[in-house]
């Protein structure tokens, strides 16, 4: 009998079975980002469990590799792309939300479970500082003080002055 959909875990560097992970803008083809586990509570052929990348969204940017090995679980990595020509650059993109989806074998009807997982570009300081124009002029507005002097002469006149604005 085929009841249970799959289970499907992520496991950062940040946290075990967290839902957000971390990556550094510009880093290596085939960076890792979070190992992807999905298990069924099924037996026998409704266990066995395939994992892909629901979104089209993420343009090459990631992929789903799976790990040797797979026996009672599947067992991925999601890791940034391995093709040169795919970048992460944060001031491109800053976040990207990765959809995980895991079919088991089920028979009459197979199962099927997505997770997300939000993925945070970690900023690099790649870009020089610019200005905006080729010349700046600074314009600061004080208000103008006013200054009372009084001066008293041998003569006993007193004078005052107030400068002009």
């Amino acid at each position: 009998m085929n009841d249970h959909a799959p289970l499907i875990v992520f496991n950062t560097l940040s946290a075990a079975n967290a839902a957000v992970a971390h990556v550094n803008e510009n880093s290596v083809s085939g960076s890792f980002v979070a190992h992807v586990t999905a298990s069924d509570a099924d037996s026998g052929v409704n266990a066995r469990v395939t994992c892909v990348l629901a979104d089209s969204e993420l343009a090459g940017a990631f992929e789903l590799v799976p790990r040797p090995h797979q026996l009672q679980e599947a067992d991925y990595q999601l890791m940034t792309s391995r093709r040169r020509s795919v970048l992460i650059d944060r001031e491109a993109r800053w976040r990207f939300n990765v959809t995980v989806s895991c079919s088991d074998r089920g028979r009459p009807h197979p199962l099927t479970s997505h997770k997300s997982l939000t993925v945070y570009v970690v900023d690099s300081n790649d870009n020089r500082p610019a200005f905006t124009a080729p010349v700046c002029t600074p314009s600061i507005t004080v208000p103008q003080p006013r200054v009372r002097v009084r001066v008293h002469s041998a003569g006993l006149h007193t004078f005052h002055h107030c400068p002009a604005a």
